[in-house]
């Protein structure tokens, strides 16, 4: 959880579940926020021009170390992207204190106190070749995207942000059309949230296709649990009982976008089996759509009278594998 700390009229968040911690993330960013003037001042002379305070979360430096790479280290990453927002800040001063853009000043005040009172500056990263600044209402504030695959130019960043600050609040949201280069391949944005799933049923089966492989699971349990038809078998004058092949035949797809050697996969069929006795009766999908709502956790989203469409948006996370245990006699 955050806890919000006020220094000298500055809202800092400060993340506090050490659970997730990485001190060394933590002091470096410590470092950069407490102690330069230039982040310190710029902060709370955006309150100043403004008379809102601002906010600026700090989870930044926990959730994206990937970054490292990127940049060489952690310090490197920290010291670009609070430069970033350095830049930020002097943009909106700049602005702000700009007779000329009143119009723009009253339209930043407006929605601030629409929402909360309080300028806040949100860090995403984003596949984009540099970074870029939008007014969001999900965040309540503004979004400041630091590109994931680039090292950002900090040169020139504040007269960017300018130009995307005053077109900010044109539309609710502002979206980047990314270059194909910089999106992540199949086999990962299939594991991001929010996760959709849909089950369309007719007499000769039941498909169901997810963005989320691994709730795919579904195909598992249905093998573990269908039922196997009847099997004789004459020898020696004796007819046996034994167990045949699942009355359901369950096959999972392989999406076309993933590796051939990567277990990604994004359909699951069930279809009645052909067996000697005859075919079994067509499949009721209700069991289905119990499992993605109880057991998943999806939320149905739309449905008609064969066909059912669900969302998840909070991230579904493996189940641990209990260890092993050893019996010493």
């Amino acid at each position: 959880m955050d806890n919000l700390v006020q220094e000298n009229g500055i809202h800092v968040a400060e993340t506090t579940n050490s659970r997730i911690l990485d001190f060394e993330r933590f002091h470096i960013t410590d470092r950069y926020w407490r102690n330069s003037p230039s982040v310190r001042t710029l902060m709370a002379d955006v309150k100043g021009v403004t008379n809102r305070p601002m906010i600026c979360s700090r989870d930044w430096e926990i959730h994206y170390p990937q970054l490292d790479k990127l940049y060489g280290n952690a310090q490197h990453t920290i010291h670009a992207v609070t430069e970033a927002i350095v830049a930020w800040c002097e943009a909106i001063i700049g602005l702000v204190t700009d007779e000329s853009n009143w119009k723009w000043k009253n339209e930043l005040i407006r929605n601030v106190d629409r929402r909360n009172g309080r300028i806040r500056l949100k860090i995403k990263i984003h596949q984009a070749e540099s970074p870029s600044v939008v007014w969001s209402d999900k965040v309540l504030g503004f979004v400041l995207f630091i590109p994931e695959a680039n090292v950002m130019d900090l040169s020139g960043l504040n007269l960017e942000f300018k130009k995307q600050l005053l077109s900010a609040f044109d539309s609710d949201e502002l979206y980047h059309i990314p270059q194909a280069q910089y999106v992540k391949i199949p086999s990962e944005l299939l594991l991001r949230h929010p996760y959709y799933l849909s089950i369309q049923a007719s007499r000769a089966c039941i498909i169901v296709k997810s963005s989320h492989s691994p709730s795919l699971f579904l195909a598992e349990y249905l093998r573990k649990n269908c039922r196997r038809s009847g099997k004789q078998i004459s020898a020696m004058e004796h007819i046996f009982e034994t167990k045949g092949p699942p009355v359901i035949d369950i096959t999972l797809d392989q999406s076309p976008f993933t590796p051939k050697e990567s277990a990604i996969y994004d359909t699951l069929t069930l279809k009645p089996a052909f067996l000697s006795g005859g075919r079994v009766n067509p499949i009721s999908p209700l069991i289905l759509v119990r499992l993605v709502e109880n057991e998943l956790g999806y939320e149905i989203d739309s449905s008609d009278q064969n066909s059912w469409y669900f969302i998840r948006r909070e991230p579904l996370e493996e189940p641990l594998r209990e260890p092993l245990r050893v019996v010493y006699q």
